[in-house]
């Protein structure tokens, strides 16, 4: 099961597709459980007593283990091992996550894409975001690494909550060069809704836009309840204040609710680097990691 879940994961296969999987390893209905056990909230990763795991032939890609819980990476393109390193946000342990300079034109696994993701909470996880009316707080510090340089050929998502293959993320906080060197770089949050297209590309809505200076921590706590008939809710605290309140669409419609094939029931929530090919080298550092049902829970 372990390296059936291995699969769904690094093909980015959709939800439903577990039971083309399970048919085709000889597994039945009810020989397995599709829904991971999940631990009480909230979700920690501070990352002093984290380790992170090797990159192996067996679909292992560098997951991160802290406070007996397990994080899987999602990568492909080009990308660098992320490590601990010490001068971390207060003073302690923070994880480095890094893509180096590329060229444009596919990688040599046929993407057009560098990325390297820590994906923290499973759409398969009984506490993530979903269409219940509850909110979820996803929180983070995180800093550009002085050794970066400005992106050239797009911008950088840093956060997202994704909803299935092969759609954008419905959510996602990015980064992108400024128009001086030297400045701070801007900081945006965008949505997509499936009643304007859930493909990248498609018309996204933008509810923040801020910089960000270069090698300074800066915090954020996103609030997600997930609802696509209007009635869904998004907010964003950066450094301790409010800067988004929003109400109206929140996530795709689901599949099993007459949503686009593929489109899931819940929300994954990831964090690291994703960026088209074609770009410089660029390093992001992100400290204390939470995941909660209370925007104090997730504070970082």
């Amino acid at each position: 099961m372990r390296n059936l879940y291995k699969s769904w994961r690094r093909y980015g296969r959709p939800f439903g597709s577990y039971l083309v999987l399970l048919a085709a390893s000889g597994f039945t209905m009810t020989s397995v459980s599709l829904r991971l056990s999940a631990a009480t909230l909230p979700y920690l990763v501070n990352f002093a007593t984290a380790k992170i795991g090797p990159h192996t032939n067996d679909g292992t890609n560098y997951e991160l283990i802290d406070n007996n819980r397990t994080y899987y990476a999602a990568s492909n393109g080009q990308y660098n091992a992320p490590f601990l390193f010490s001068e971390g946000a207060y003073a302690g342990l923070s994880l480095e996550i890094s893509v180096p300079t590329t060229s444009s034109g596919k990688a040599p696994n046929g993407t057009h894409t560098d990325r390297f993701e820590y994906e923290w909470v499973q759409p398969d996880d009984t506490n993530a975001p979903t269409f219940n009316g509850k909110e979820r707080y996803f929180g983070f510090a995180f800093k550009i690494i002085g050794s970066s340089q400005a992106p050239t050929n797009g911008g950088i998502i840093m956060a997202q909550l994704w909803q299935g293959s092969p759609y954008a993320p419905p959510i996602r906080l990015d980064v992108k060069a400024p128009s001086l060197e030297g400045d701070p770089w801007p900081n945006r949050l965008f949505i997509q809704k499936s009643s304007t297209g859930q493909n990248t590309g498609d018309e996204s809505f933008k509810l923040y836009d801020s910089t960000i200076p270069v090698d300074t921590w800066y915090t954020y706590v996103i609030g997600v309840q997930p609802g696509y008939h209007g009635d869904g809710h998004l907010e964003l605290w950066v450094n301790g204040a409010q800067v988004v309140t929003y109400t109206g669409d929140v996530g795709y419609t689901p599949e099993a609710d007459g949503g686009l094939t593929g489109t899931l029931a819940s929300l994954m929530v990831k964090s690291g680097i994703y960026r088209n090919r074609g770009n410089p080298n660029v390093a992001f550092g992100f400290g204390t990691v939470k995941y909660g049902s209370t925007y104090s829970e997730a504070a970082p």
